[in-house]
């Protein structure tokens, strides 16, 4: 599966002491559908999919790259990431409906 961890920037930098989400992309092609993911299973580096309450989980579906295609957008509690100053990538993990495991990873810049 191929995810862009903060679409549109690069390096990914991720500041450890920062508040808020970190959006993901996760992204369709002709032989996968992200409709068919569990966005209830994902995690990014052991962190799940950001709740606002009332409003359950934070995501959403649009063509992200331009493909015609229709992506994932998925936003993650940065305060909660398992990552450490040095790591220099974060995996996304998670099911697809019909329980197959799914797994992408992307470039990370992490500062404390």
């Amino acid at each position: 599966m191929l995810i862009d961890i903060k679409p549109g920037s690069f390096p990914n930098s991720i500041k450890l002491q920062d508040t808020g989400n970190i959006p993901v992309a996760i992204f369709g092609t002709s032989t996968f559908d992200t409709a068919t993911i569990d966005v209830a299973t994902l995690e990014l580096n052991g962190t799940g999919v950001r709740i606002v309450k009332g409003k359950g989980l934070q995501y959403s579906f649009e063509d992200v790259n331009g493909d015609g295609l229709i992506d994932l957008i998925v936003h993650f509690d940065r305060g909660t990431l398992q990552l450490t100053a040095g790591d220099t990538s974060a995996a996304v993990t998670g099911m697809t409906l019909n329980g197959s495991q799914i797994q992408g990873s992307d470039s990370v810049q992490v500062i404390e």
